[in-house]
């Protein structure tokens, strides 16, 4: 059975804010990197960003059902993915607009677990994701190219900052009620 946190009613809003604070601190360090063109890292960071705020939509789930104490899942506070797969949550007006997902230029499709039959040398849509912020961070082998790597080049400027607007807009609408 999984760990439950008992958190006091009055004590969410606290956390929130937190997060909230959390994540202002992500955006402002990835649109310096996204300023300097290090889009790589600059992805990694926004992800933690996307990951804090699925955090926060899925505090507001469980407040919303009206405990006290709050019973929050403890998985709420350490699954990467699942956080994500919140924050991204189609027909949930508090969750991302999935257009922004997209931090490529375009090209052939691949799964967002990174997944592909094809080499690297492909033009690739590359959504944010945790596992692309895992390809961002390590350098890796391409097997197919016999070369070495370390992120993408293909991520674009404008849409990694498009992306960063867009959850700063997003996270100051958030309330608990």
């Amino acid at each position: 059975m999984p760990k439950i946190l008992d958190i006091p009613r009055g004590k969410m809003q606290d956390g929130v804010k937190l997060c909230k604070k959390n994540i202002g601190v992500f955006l402002v360090t990835a649109e310096k990197l996204v300023d300097s063109h290090n889009l790589n890292h600059a992805a990694i960071i926004v992800e933690f960003a996307i990951e804090e705020f699925g955090k926060i939509l899925m505090l507001k789930d469980e407040f919303v059902k009206g405990s006290n104490p709050v019973q929050v899942p403890h998985n709420i506070l350490t699954n990467h993915i699942g956080k994500s797969k919140r924050a991204w949550r189609t027909g949930d007006n508090d969750a991302l607009d999935i257009s922004f997902k997209m931090i490529s230029e375009g090209g052939f499709e691949r799964s967002d677990n990174g997944k592909q039959g094809f080499s690297r040398a492909f033009s690739q849509v590359i959504n944010i994701s945790h596992f692309i912020r895992m390809e961002c961070a390590f350098v890796d082998f391409d097997e197919n190219e016999k070369e070495w790597f370390v992120g993408h080049s293909q991520l674009s400027k404008n849409r990694l900052q498009k992306l960063i607007d867009h959850i700063r807009k997003k996270v100051g609408k958030v309330l608990l009620q």
